[in-house]
């Protein structure tokens, strides 16, 4: 059995082109989406960034927020993926890498669209879009809705993040705005497909937190999936794959590894928590595993 894994990080200093390709070759996985991670205009990464976090905590009684803006700082500075960076990756081995762009909503409208004519000339299937490192409410910002029009126009999958994130976004208030349901109403204004990152259900601390409006959004929606990545326990749930069995919605459950960015699992222990699943039947693996996405690559034309 082979594996497309819909959700990786080509970190910079990290991930280099050679190495994951012989990693995917050695478990046997066919093709893997990687995501860019545009953090936008410099002052994101300072005096925005900062002020976001002051305002999120100001009427809360969590202590040491310069400690958590240093965090916030650091983990975005490792995670920031440029577009050029990802097409490096695609443009060596494009039978192997999906691109997919990624754009700030803090950007201003020429931009964003030149931001475009680079992804088309790059030939990227997608977007990724996470309102808590990009500090964006979905339902709120204007230019969020910009970027999916045009997403929209090119058939464009979009990835979005749901749940939490490590450091200070394991607080409520600075990752509500990563609810699944934030996105709904683009959701359902465009129907180019929506991936839900995590399926609503990340966190260290609180884990399946928005799952049941993930799975609400995913049944309800012919053109929304949702993957798995980083919460790899939800396919051995028995109850969690009783209620995806019920809604009928087990082809639309999607592997990704979240590679390298979940902390002491390997990309071979993200497969095979999947693969040894004591709840899931063996086409039921297959479908997760490979066959969903290779239904979703057929509508992108990857």
């Amino acid at each position: 059995m082979y594996v497309i894994d819909i959700h990786a990080h080509p970190i910079p200093n990290i991930v280099k082109p050679e190495n994951l390709v012989a990693i995917m070759d050695k478990l046997k996985i066919k093709k893997m989406v990687l995501l860019a991670i545009d953090i936008g205009p410099e002052d994101m990464k300072n005096g925005k960034l900062e002020a976001n976090i002051y305002k999120a905590f100001q009427f809360t009684s969590i202590g040491n927020i310069p400690k958590l803006v240093l965090e916030a700082r650091k983990f975005i500075e490792f995670a920031s993926t440029p577009n050029e960076y990802v097409y490096n990756f695609t443009k060596i081995y494009p039978k192997r890498f999906v691109g997919f762009g990624s754009i700030s909503p803090y950007r201003k409208t020429p931009e964003i669209l030149s931001f475009f004519k680079m992804f088309d000339e790059y030939g990227f299937k997608g977007l990724k879009v996470i309102p808590t490192l990009q500090q964006f409410d979905p339902e709120k910002n204007e230019n969020f809705e910009v970027i999916w029009s045009k997403a929209h126009e090119r058939n464009y999958a979009i990835l979005a993040h749901t749940g939490f994130d490590p450091g200070p976004w394991e607080y409520f208030p600075l990752s509500i705005i990563a609810r699944p349901s934030r996105y709904e109403k683009l959701i359902a204004k465009y129907d180019n497909p929506v991936i839900l990152a995590h399926a609503g259900s990340y966190s260290a601390y609180y884990p399946g937190l928005w799952h049941n409006e993930a799975l609400e959004l995913v049944s309800k929606y012919e053109h929304v999936y949702m993957d798995v990545s980083a919460v790899f326990y939800l396919t051995r749930n028995e109850k969690v794959v009783k209620k995806w069995r019920d809604l009928s919605i087990m082809d639309k459950v999607l592997f990704g590894s979240d590679y390298p960015a979940v902390e002491g699992l390997t990309l071979n222990d993200s497969i095979d928590l999947v693969k040894s699943s004591p709840v899931l039947t063996q086409k039921e693996k297959e479908m997760i595993l490979y066959k969903n996405s290779e239904k979703l690559f057929h509508v992108l034309k990857v």
